[in-house]
């Protein structure tokens, strides 16, 4: 007997422990299976997320409960205008069955009184025809037939937070457009100070102009000079018009008449360089122009200005077509200018294109049947020997554009009449220094 019953108390234990060990089963009855489907699967009156058997699930630790009113993903969407929630059995809409005495899409109308149901359901009297269907002298709504009818129970305008289609447009709600301005649909207000664009309108606090009066963006002002946004508006120091009045951005302009530095430059009045137009020059600046060009009644070489360039021993200037020093000798002319840059004679070879920098091909200028000194010159010509040209500089280095007869000119083959010998063959022929290929 002993033994018996030691039996039973292990079966019963054992008994207890298996169905106690649900880990791992995905049909446990007592484990909420499914946490976003709206329904109590483990019945223990608790649905979804609102179950702790899903407490850490995914769905619901950053998704949408479907049926609670809050905003729990915190994405602006509630319940089952928030996507995550689309398919859930709370927000699925369903057709009217029209014969279970059950308003199946939840819009105030059971079977036969539903619109939907017109097709499946004989009436005697058709409700919205305008015709007297069962000869009873009672139309439409005004007959008793249709008294239940959602055709003749219908309000005009949708109810914007009731979850029905009240204007049988099969539109509920939000999703219906007599809703668009409805409280209960308009977007968010614009929160000022949480760096969130709140209504949707890609503004964001104080940019946005709900947040104009607000105290948060009032109470913010512009610093001028330190290249931030200091109140949220989009608009860095002298841009903001908070600073147009501002000392920083006022652009100061200098009094040429006053006395005073008004532009802070240290340069005063006709020292600085913003009154040139309307200040007198200082100086004789051109001292061979005839004119006298700092109003002192004493014209270029008169003017003590130009002792230096009127009275001076040496052509200081080897480019300005002057006898700087009264020796009769002009610019390059003049010994003086001998070291001078500009005057240094440009030696190349025309017939080989040698002697030019970069990229710079050497040429010679071709006039009255005669052939001139040599030049750099780029870029390169491009047309070759033998075809029509208007200057040298068209043709290929190497040749020189001439006209030898009647007709138009044309790139020839340069030689040296000293070594008369042509690249390419044929008979040196010329003038002076060079000649032409014929």
């Amino acid at each position: 007997m002993k033994k018996s019953i030691t039996i039973i108390i292990v079966s019963l234990f054992s008994l207890i422990i298996y169905s106690c060990d649900d880990s791992g089963s995905s049909s446990n009855p007592y484990i909420e299976t499914a946490c976003n489907d709206g329904i109590d699967n483990d019945d223990d009156g608790f649905v979804d997320c609102n179950d702790q058997d899903c407490m850490n699930t995914a769905a619901c630790v950053d998704g949408e409960i479907c049926n609670d009113g809050i905003d729990n993903d915190d994405d602006g969407f509630v319940d089952c205008k928030d996507q995550d929630c689309y398919n859930n059995i709370n927000c699925v809409e369903e057709d009217e069955i029209c014969d279970d005495g059950i308003d199946n899409d939840d819009d105030g109308f059971v079977d036969c009184n539903d619109a939907d149901c017109l097709s499946e359901c004989e009436y005697t009297e058709d409700c919205a025809d305008g015709i007297d269907n069962d000869g009873d002298n009672f139309v439409d709504c005004d007959d008793q037939d249709c008294w239940n009818a959602q055709t003749c129970n219908t309000i005009d305008h949708e109810i914007c937070d009731d979850g029905i289609d009240n204007d049988a447009d099969g539109k509920k709600d939000c999703k219906d457009s007599d809703c668009s301005e409805d409280p209960a649909c308009v977007s968010e207000v614009e929160i000022c100070d949480d760096g969130k664009d709140n209504d949707g309108d890609d503004l964001i606090d104080c940019i946005d102009e709900d947040c104009m009066n607000s105290e948060y963006c009032t109470n913010k002002s512009e610093i001028c000079n330190d290249r931030e946004d200091n109140d949220d508006d989009g608009l860095i120091d002298c841009d903001d018009e908070d600073c147009f009045e501002d000392p920083v951005c006022i652009i100061l302009v200098e009094d040429c008449f006053d006395g005073e530095d008004n532009d802070n430059d240290e340069l005063i009045d006709c020292e600085d360089p913003d009154c040139q137009e309307v200040c007198p020059p200082l100086y004789e600046y051109d001292c061979f122009d005839g004119e006298d060009n700092d109003s002192d009644a004493l014209i270029d070489c008169e003017d003590p200005d130009c002792d230096y360039q009127c009275n001076s021993d040496f052509e200081y200037d080897c480019m300005d077509n002057y006898d700087n020093d009264g020796d009769n000798l002009v610019d390059c002319d003049d010994p003086d200018c001998m070291t001078d840059p500009s005057c240094e004679q440009i030696t190349c070879d025309p017939i080989y294109d040698t002697g030019c920098s970069g990229n710079e091909h050497c040429y010679v200028d071709v006039a009255n049947m005669t052939i001139g000194e040599p030049y750099c010159f780029s870029p390169a010509g491009t047309i070759p020997t033998g075809e029509a040209c208007e200057t040298s500089t068209d043709c290929q280095a190497g040749n020189v554009c001439m006209s030898l007869g009647m007709g138009g000119s044309t790139c020839y083959r340069a030689c040296y009449l000293d070594n008369p010998e042509c690249p390419d063959g044929g008979n040196c022929m010329g003038f002076d220094t060079y000649g032409v290929c014929m």
